[in-house]
C-alpha cells in the first residue's frame, strides 16, 4: 500500500484526504501539513487518524515511507514545492493550475526530465465519465469534423476573498480547466482567444483586479469555434455542460442532478437542482484520477495529464487577460 502525504490543507487538500482515505483502497494518507491546520482540517485529521503532521514540508520530504506526495497549496507555491518533491524522490500529484509563470513551469519540466519519479497535473475534468463519453463520440467521428464547441462552467457559491486573494484570477484559477478541456475534446491546440469579463456579483473582488463573469471565443489550429461561458456563482448550483456540434450531428453532457427523479402533474414537471458541490459533482473523477495515478507508478507510464498541458492552458489564460485588458482578439503566439 502506497503512503501518501499531502501538503496544504486547505479545501483541495482536504478533498483528496477525505477520497483516498474512503475510496481508494491501495493508498493510506499518513502525513498532512500546512502552516495552520484550520477547524476542518483538523476535524478530518481526527477522523481519518493522522499522526504525522508537519508545519514545513521539507522536514515532511524526509520520511522515507511516503511514497506519493499530493501538492494542494496557493499557485504561487505549486510548482517550487513540486521540484522538492521530485528532487526528494517522491512521486508528485501537484494541483491543476501549476503557476502563474512559464518559466517556473519550464524549470518542473528540466527537472522532471532526470527523474524517476512520477509526475501528474490534477486536471480531474479529464477522468469525468460524461466528459468523456463526449470525447470520445467526438474522437471515433460519431458527430463528424467539430466545428462549434460550448463549455458552460458556473460555480454554485462565490468563494471566500481570502481564496479570491490567493486564486490567481479567474482566468488562471477557474478558466484554465476549461481551456484544457477544449483541447482534451479536440486534439488541437487553441491559437487566439477572445476575452470579455466583469465584475457582476460581488465588487469586493475589484480590491484584486479579478472579475467573477467572463465569455470568451476561441479558435483552434484545426478551424473549431468555441466558446466558454464562466460565472463564480450559480443559485441554483454546480453548472457543468459541454456542447460539440460537427459536421453530422452534435454531443451534448447536461448537469448531473441532486436526484434523478421527475415528477409529472398537470401542473408542469419538476425536476431536481444540479448538484451543489465539486465533491458530489466530481467525486468519481477524482477518484479515477488517483487510481490512474497509482496505475502509472505501479505499470511505469507516463500519467495522463503533465506539465505540457498545463503550460498549455497557462498560455491560453495569459492571452485571455490581454485580451481582456486590450479589449481585442490575442493570439497565443503573443504569450509564448
Amino acid at each position: 500500500m502506497y503512503k501518501i502525504g499531502i501538503v496544504g490543507l486547505g479545501r483541495m487538500g482536504q478533498e483528496h484526504l477525505q477520497l483516498i482515505s474512503e475510496h481508494v483502497s491501495s493508498a493510506k494518507v499518513k502525513a498532512v501539513c500546512d502552516l495552520e491546520f484550520n477547524q476542518d482540517a483538523k476535524t478530518l485529521i481526527k477522523k481519518y487518524g493522522i499522526r504525522d503532521k508537519y508545519s514545513d514540508y521539507k522536514e515532511m520530504l524526509k520520511d522515507p515511507l511516503l511514497d506519493i506526495i499530493y501538492v494542494c497549496t496557493h499557485i504561487d507555491d505549486l510548482t517550487r514545492i513540486s521540484i522538492d518533491c521530485i528532487k526528494a524522490n517522491k512521486h508528485t500529484f501537484c494541483e491543476e493550475n501549476l503557476s502563474k509563470s512559464v518559466e517556473n513551469i519550464k524549470e518542473l519540466m528540466s527537472v522532471l526530465e532526470n527523474s524517476d519519479s512520477k509526475f501528474i497535473v490534477g486536471l480531474n475534468k479529464r477522468f469525468d465519465n460524461n466528459f468523456n463519453s463526449v470525447r470520445d463520440a467526438v474522437i471515433k467521428g460519431k458527430i463528424g469534423e467539430p466545428q462549434v464547441i460550448k463549455i458552460t462552467s458556473r460555480d454554485p457559491d462565490f468563494p471566500s476573498m481570502e481564496y479570491l486573494k490567493n486564486s490567481g484570477g479567474l482566468f488562471f484559477d477557474m478558466t484554465v480547466d476549461d481551456f484544457d478541456m477544449i483541447r482534451y475534446l479536440s486534439k488541437s491546440e487553441i491559437v487566439e482567444v477572445y476575452a470579455m469579463g466583469a465584475v457582476l456579483i460581488d465588487d469586493a473582488i475589484k480590491e484584486y483586479d479579478d472579475i467573477d463573469t467572463a465569455t470568451l471565443t476561441l479558435r483552434l489550429a484545426n478551424g473549431t469555434l468555441c466558446m466558454i461561458d464562466n460565472s463564480r456563482r450559480a443559485t441554483y448550483g454546480y453548472d457543468q455542460r459541454i456542447e460539440v456540434h460537427g459536421s453530422l450531428g452534435m454531443v451534448t453532457t447536461s448537469n448531473e442532478l441532486q436526484s434523478k427523479a421527475k415528477i409529472y402533474t398537470g401542473y408542469g414537471v419538476i425536476e431536481e437542482k444540479p448538484q451543489y458541490l465539486i465533491l458530489e459533482r466530481y467525486k468519481h473523477a477524482y477518484i479515477k484520477e488517483t487510481e490512474h495515478f497509482i496505475d502509472c507508478i505501479n505499470e511505469n507510464k507516463e500519467p495522463l495529464t503533465g506539465c505540457n498541458d498545463s503550460l498549455q492552458a497557462l498560455y491560453a489564460a495569459k492571452a485571455a487577460m490581454k485580451s481582456y485588458l486590450e479589449n481585442r482578439p490575442v493570439k497565443l503566439s503573443e504569450v509564448k
